[in-house]
């Protein structure tokens, strides 16, 4: 016989976890729920997946209503179907997230929250909604055989039992369709090619559609297209199929091809290798989106170079991958997580990038024309064979000044010799020195200020690689403290000692120096006794140790010109 109290333990598990361990969320659904049974407490979770709880929605709401229209729809599109466009007002209400993989991230609350918004645009006639993502809502809206001209977005992702898609005329203002993992799905009904204003198609992990229709060439307003399909099971003749889409005779036939405005494919987790990449991929002249992860092919495949308008290429995981080069200028990401054969990547003169993550690339010696004068995050975490050539570059005192911020990560266990301050442990104090022409006759208006700080980090165990690091300035003479590095992007830590080092420009106004980040500044006045501090988190509480840290405040005079 079921035991009551395990049966309430599991449900009481499963009401947290919709809650996401939000204390106000916990404290409503514990009323809510109090004193009723465990079949009630069941059906009423079950009922709350659907029809979210009022006294929490209302709450919820208000980050929403502050948002004006444009922003309000894309929340609802990213609650609904997780598209990432658009973000940015977003994550600074705390209605979204981003994580280390550069992935959204949403609350269940916030995101059952949005969704009941969409369905109370027409609560007894989903084929009256903007957006459907319960199968069977769409399903049984497309099954009546009607026209939904309101209908902007489709959600079939995951119907294993789906193995034609639709007539898509009865839907003919469709902007999204999403029908990732439908691994029965056989056949694409050509009537797709009539998605006039279709900007997004999702077809990842549709393992047995093994051919597209023609009339895919049609698509004039598509923007982002998800061929992904699964490891080791790519069907080839998509290839063939994508290469026909794009090739002259496809330009000719359609010269106002939906190719000329596609900004992001995804191609990942394809069993791809370079005798497969036959796609002349330089007439794709909108693409700034470009992923390729999990792949087998040993070099970047040249046509990539010839991408105009590339802002972001992603390679994570391709384990055959030896090296790139001929990356386009425009290139401001590169994500490289765990290219395990990669010895060696050029940047050419003038490149942009500024977001390099080459983690886990254990076999990585250098990097030709790496950007030393260049804000961004480069993280070599675990790139434990960098020769000692590209080391010392990295690790050297700049030469070149320039006005940015700067983070960089390696392995390493020493604080750079040309830090003027360093010790034992998480913090450390310095005075800040005079930039007064009264005090220094020689120093100038022109003058350049740098606050480098370093931190060299553990992790005792393995188990979770994620942290949180924070770095706090505190002036201690005056009271002020600001946080340069919040604790909100995830980086990581092992038992291997890693670097950790930031390079701030600092503004002069009049005789102060004025440490400035997003919303604050912090004034440094002559002799003021300013500590650096490090905090480093982990998810599984597990203990990450700050074990050396440096401080090391420059101050560049200019070269004149004779």
């Amino acid at each position: 016989m079921p035991d009551p109290i395990d049966d309430y333990q599991k449900l009481s598990i499963w009401a947290v976890e919709h809650a996401g361990g939000l204390p106000l969320a916990l404290e409503v659904l514990g009323s809510y729920l109090l004193g009723k049974s465990v079949s009630q407490w069941k059906g009423e979770l079950e009922e709350l997946q659907r029809f979210p709880h009022e006294e929490i929605q209302k709450i919820l709401r208000l980050s929403y209503e502050s948002l004006k229209y444009p922003k309000q729809q894309i929340f609802l599109d990213i609650a609904c179907f997780f598209i990432e466009n658009g973000i940015s007002v977003l994550i600074q209400r705390s209605l979204v997230a981003i994580d280390i993989k550069m992935k959204l991230r949403m609350h269940n609350l916030i995101r059952d929250m949005a969704r009941e918004i969409v369905r109370k645009e027409s609560s007894n006639h989903p084929g009256k909604r903007t957006r459907l993502w319960f199968h069977d809502d769409a399903l049984n809206v497309l099954s009546k055989h009607t026209v939904l001209n309101k209908l902007k977005v489709l959600n079939l992702s995951y119907s294993k039992n789906l193995t034609k898609s639709p007539n898509f005329l009865r839907i003919p203002h469709l902007e999204m369709l999403i029908l990732e993992g439908c691994i029965n799905l056989v056949e694409l009904h050509d009537s797709i090619g009539h998605l006039k204003h279709l900007v997004l198609l999702n077809l990842n992990e549709c393992n047995n559609l093994r051919n597209l229709p023609r009339s895919i060439s049609n698509l004039e307003s598509l923007e982002r297209l998800n061929f992904s399909g699964s490891r080791g099971r790519f069907p080839q003749s998509w290839l063939s199929s994508f290469s026909s889409w794009i090739s002259p005779k496809s330009l000719l036939r359609a010269s106002v091809s939906g190719i000329f405005y596609l900004g992001k494919l995804v191609l990942n987790n394809s069993n791809l290798s370079e005798d497969d990449i036959a796609i002349d991929l330089e007439r794709l002249y909108s693409l700034q989106f470009l992923d390729l992860s999990y792949n087998n092919f040993c070099n970047l495949p040249y046509c990539i170079s010839r991408l105009p308008k590339l802002k972001f290429l992603t390679l994570n995981h391709c384990m055959s991958l030896e090296s790139i080069s001929g990356l386009p200028v425009n290139v401001v990401s590169l994500l490289a997580f765990g290219c395990s054969s990669m010895e060696r990547l050029s940047i050419l003169p003038g490149s942009k990038i500024s977001l390099l993550f080459l983690v886990d690339c254990c076999k990585l010696v250098e990097i030709q024309g790496f950007p030393l004068d260049s804000g961004g995050v480069f993280n070599l975490f675990g790139c434990y064979n960098l020769s000692s050539d590209f080391r010392t570059s990295l690790l050297k005192l700049p030469t070149t000044k320039h006005d940015c911020v700067r983070f960089t990560f390696l392995p390493g266990s020493e604080v750079p010799n040309w830090f003027t301050h360093q010790r034992i442990g998480s913090s450390i104090s310095f005075n800040v020195p005079s930039i007064s022409s009264d005090h220094v006759p020689s120093l100038s208006e022109d003058a350049v200020y740098i606050l480098f700080i370093c931190a060299v980090y553990a992790k005792e165990d393995e188990s979770d690689r994620l942290i949180k690091i924070s770095a706090t300035v505190d002036n201690k003479s005056r009271g002020y403290r600001q946080v340069i590095v919040p604790a909100t992007a995830s980086y990581f830590a092992n038992k291997s000692d890693h670097l950790f080092l930031v390079e701030w420009h600092l503004i002069r106004r009049d005789n102060a120096l004025m440490l400035v980040s997003p919303g604050r500044e912090m004034e440094l006045l002559w002799k003021d006794e300013i500590e650096v501090s490090f905090d480093i988190s982990s998810a599984d509480l597990k203990t990450c140790v700050v074990n050396k840290c440096g401080v090391h405040l420059l101050v560049d005079e200019p070269t004149s010109n004779p």
